[in-house]
C-alpha cells in the first residue's frame, strides 16, 4: 500500500489520538448515526483520484453492523481504529485543509489508508462475511 506525502507514522497517531472520541461515539447511537451520515456526505464531495477514501463506505458499513450486533468478531482495537479513522474524515481542523483543491484530502486519504493497513486481515474477514450474507439475501 502506497503512502501519501501524510506520513504513514503522523497517520497512525491521528488514529491512535483518536480512540477514546471513538469509544464514546460508540457507546451513543446519535453520535455514531450522525458520524456515519457526515462520512456519506463527503465521500459525495471527494474526487475519484483519491482511491484511498474508496475504503470508506466499507468501514462505515463495518462499523454500522458492529453497532448493530450484526458483526461482532472484530477486535476492539480495530473497530476503534476505524471509527477514529472515520472520525478523522469529518473534523474540520484536520492536517491539511479540505478547502485545499485536491491536496485538501491528501491526509484524509492518508489515514483511511493507514488504518486499512493496520487492519487489513479484520477487513477481508468482514468483507467475505458480507459478501456471504449478501449471497443469501
Amino acid at each position: 500500500m502506497e503512502e501519501n506525502n501524510v506520513s504513514y507514522e503522523v497517520a497512525l497517531k491521528v488514529i491512535e489520538n483518536g480512540k477514546e472520541e471513538s469509544k464514546r461515539i460508540l457507546n451513543n447511537k446519535a453520535k455514531l448515526e450522525k458520524l456515519l451520515r457526515d462520512i456519506e456526505k463527503k465521500c459525495e464531495s471527494l474526487p475519484g483520484w483519491l482511491q484511498g477514501l474508496k475504503y470508506v463506505p466499507i468501514l462505515a458499513s463495518m462499523v454500522s453492523d458492529y453497532y448493530k450486533k450484526k458483526y461482532t468478531v472484530i477486535p476492539k482495537g480495530s473497530i476503534l481504529a476505524v471509527v477514529s479513522a472515520l472520525t478523522y474524515l469529518v473534523v474540520p481542523g484536520d492536517l491539511i485543509p479540505d478547502i485545499l483543491p485536491g491536496a485538501g484530502y491528501l491526509d484524509d486519504a492518508a489515514v483511511i489508508l493507514a488504518c486499512v493497513k493496520l487492519i487489513k486481515s479484520d477487513l477481508d474477514e468482514y468483507i467475505e462475511w458480507r459478501d456471504k450474507l449478501l449471497e443469501q439475501e
